[in-house]
């Protein structure tokens, strides 16, 4: 009885407490209930911790959060902590709740990659953009999940690969594009057939024109070349948009039917004209003429040869050349006569073998006749004919 008990030595440590205060600083003991009231107030200086983390791997998915000033006891429901992270949906969390100790306080909070995400890849024309091929969508595509570019590659008519925007693309949650730019083709080529209208004969070797570029459009009435003996007619397009396959126009023409030919007919040797020209007109190109349907008769000559055996009609220049030569058995016979009888008094002389148009002068065919006296002639020169 009577001894005193010092308040402060009664103080202890409660976890989660601070000490506050005493309601007596000395405590007597009497004969009664002997009381000392020691005060704490709950700590505030605690904090809790949430990690976000990879599901199975525990990879740190984002900055982990620290909330400082916690109060011993404090109830934490983890549904307040999830967040939205970029290409990650909410999964679970290791405890459905955290009451703040003053240990360590963490609640772990567990994402999986979003898989509903997709990529877009772009054909283009390069320096256009226009769009060549319809773009590839493709979906269920993981949060992080690497393209290779260069798989996404494909063949386009007409067209070149030419270059990608980006060899890899790493999937986000938006933009994800890849752009793949193509170059049209110029190693193509088209022909140009020149035929005759009806028959499609070749009338003209053909033209083949390369390096062309895919898509080039050819304009048939440029290709149109004169071509001898022949008008053109038509084509079968107008014009031509160069592919892949086989590129080829046809142009058409029909025969020129307005084509002559010249038969002349000539003296061997001295190219003297016996006869008057033959023109033969109006007719069509590549007509073949027989030189020996052409040969005539002339009076006083024989046929000797042609400068050519047939002519086939072209443009210009239809001519065939019939050559003779005199005749050289003809013959004349110089007679004696009487002039006031008429009565032949000498044999006649017949000169054979003579050449046509020969001239014989008269006077060189005078005899002498016995009893007879020259007199005269019926022409001073004889000029032989046929």
């Amino acid at each position: 009885y009577g001894t005193q008990i010092n308040a402060n030595n009664e103080i202890v440590a409660i976890d989660g407490y601070v000490y506050d205060s005493i309601d007596k600083q000395v405590l007597v003991i009497e004969d009664k209930e002997n009381v000392i009231n020691i005060y704490y107030t709950k700590r505030n200086d605690l904090s809790y911790t949430v990690n976000y983390l990879e599901k199975n791997t525990n990879k740190v998915v984002h900055e982990a959060k620290t909330e400082e000033n916690q109060i011993f006891g404090t109830l934490i429901d983890t549904e307040d902590e999830i967040i939205d992270i970029d290409g990650y949906v909410y999964d679970s969390a290791d405890k459905e709740s955290l009451t703040i100790t003053t240990g360590e306080n963490v609640i772990n909070l567990y994402y999986t990659k979003r898989n509903d995400l997709s990529y877009t890849v772009n054909y283009l024309e390069k320096g256009t953009n226009i769009v060549l091929h319809e773009p590839k969508v493709e979906g269920g595509q993981e949060y992080g999940a690497i393209i290779s570019g260069e798989n996404e590659i494909i063949e386009i008519e007409g067209y070149r690969y030419d270059s990608i925007d980006k060899t890899v693309l790493t999937i986000d949650i938006e933009n994800n594009v890849i752009n793949i730019y193509y170059i049209k083709r110029n190693d193509l080529k088209y022909t140009v057939n020149y035929l005759e209208e009806g028959t499609n004969e070749v009338i003209h070797e053909p033209k083949t024109t390369g390096n062309q570029e895919y898509g080039t459009e050819i304009y048939s009435r440029n290709e149109v070349i004169d071509i001898e003996g022949y008008y053109y007619d038509s084509v079968d397009k107008d014009s031509l948009i160069i592919g892949l396959e086989e590129n080829v126009i046809n142009i058409y023409y029909t025969k020129r039917n307005d084509l002559s030919y010249r038969v002349n007919y000539l003296e061997l040797g001295t190219g003297k004209v016996l006869h008057e020209q033959k023109v033969v007109e109006n007719l069509e190109y590549g007509t073949e003429i027989i030189a020996q349907d052409e040969i005539i008769e002339i009076p006083g000559y024989t046929y000797h040869s042609v400068d050519k055996d047939r002519i086939e009609l072209v443009q210009d220049g239809n001519v065939i050349n019939i050559y003779y030569t005199k005749k050289n058995d003809l013959s004349y016979t110089v007679k004696y006569v009487d002039k006031e009888t008429g009565e032949e008094i000498h044999e006649p002389t017949i000169e054979e073998n003579v050449e046509y148009e020969t001239v014989v002068n008269a006077e060189n065919k005078v005899i002498e006749i016995p009893g007879y006296t020259y007199d005269s002639v019926d022409k001073e020169v004889l000029i032989v004919t046929e």
